[in-house]
């Protein structure tokens, strides 16, 4: 059913639960990966703060007030990749993907990036299945001044056009 999926700019109809899919994708992603301190700072609020920072770069994917998922660029970054869990296993990651890559090359980013907590094997696998490569192991310090908490990721690069 990927061709029935509708991928477009969010409204302000989406925001609260573009907040909580973000919120509930981000932990389901992350429970276990990373430190307990980071994790009980990543609240909802948060998540719906970030939103405003954020929304100018998403692309949504689904109904109005109801997205099954989304993605924000950041110049050549894929930064944030979300799907609801009710639309794993649908094709609609890919269709998502697929637009967020279109998208990329419009922009005329042609070596795109992202970064996957390691351990996060599902996503490391979906990625890999379309085509971005683990480049490096690197670790990064998370937004929100927490100060003294690191996180490995793995870099993925892929080539595009």
């Amino acid at each position: 059913m990927p061709g029935a999926i509708e991928i477009r700019a969010p409204a302000e109809q989406d925001r609260a639960q573009l907040a909580r899919l973000w919120h509930d994708g981000w932990h389901d992603a992350h429970d276990g990966l990373v430190p307990d301190e980071l994790m009980a700072l990543r609240t909802h609020d948060t998540f719906t703060a970030w939103l405003s920072d954020k929304i100018a770069n998403m692309r949504v994917m689904g109904p109005l007030s109801r997205p099954l998922g989304f993605y924000a660029l950041e110049g050549e970054e894929l930064e944030q990749f979300f799907v609801t869990i009710k639309a794993r296993g649908e094709g609609m990651a890919q269709v998502l993907l697929s637009d967020a890559e279109r998208t990329l090359l419009q922009q005329g980013v042609t070596h795109p990036f992202l970064s996957c907590v390691v351990g996060n094997v599902r996503a490391a696998r979906f990625y890999e299945k379309h085509g971005w490569v683990r480049s490096a192991r690197i670790v990064n310090e998370p937004a929100i001044g927490v100060g003294g908490i690191t996180i490995p990721v793995w870099h993925y690069v892929k080539q595009l056009g």
